[in-house]
């Protein structure tokens, strides 16, 4: 099941942040929350055990992937894919003109995933993750 997560509900938020410590220990969704008034999550579960997050900003007619993160054990099981689908739709029904994201070059299951939804390649950033170059991804929607 794919969930929007609420700023009110401090329990989910709680139930993320220790199942993705590597993701929210220097940076805390209720931080992001105040912080960025922009900032959505999705989480998938499963017998109500969190499989994956998905946190993207909307921007006026934009947006803006920043996370997908799939627990390991759950990988290749279309769970990040049907994240992207949330993220793809949502983008439908704000009508954005893009979704824009960057990721590791070494992360060829994640390229791979995107460009199967239409993300174009556009841009790289050399050495940007601890000298591993990021690519920059766009998806057009108009």
């Amino acid at each position: 099941m794919i969930l929007l997560l609420s700023k009110e509900n401090k329990e989910e938020i709680a139930r993320l942040e220790q199942t993705f410590p590597e993701l929210f220990q220097k940076h805390p969704i209720s931080v992001d929350f105040k912080r960025n008034p922009f900032t959505r999550y999705y989480y998938a579960t499963y017998h109500n055990q969190i499989l994956a997050v998905m946190n993207y900003t909307l921007l006026y007619d934009r947006m803006e992937l920043i996370d997908i993160y799939v627990l390991p054990e759950f990988r290749h099981r279309r769970v990040g894919a049907q994240l992207l689908e949330q993220l793809i739709k949502d983008a439908n029904r704000d009508k954005v003109k893009n979704i824009t994201l960057e990721v590791r070059e070494d992360n060829v299951i994640a390229i791979h995933l995107y460009e199967n939804y239409g993300f174009k390649r556009v841009a790289k950033r050399k050495g940007y993750y601890d000298g591993v170059d990021a690519i920059l991804m766009e998806k057009e929607m108009i």
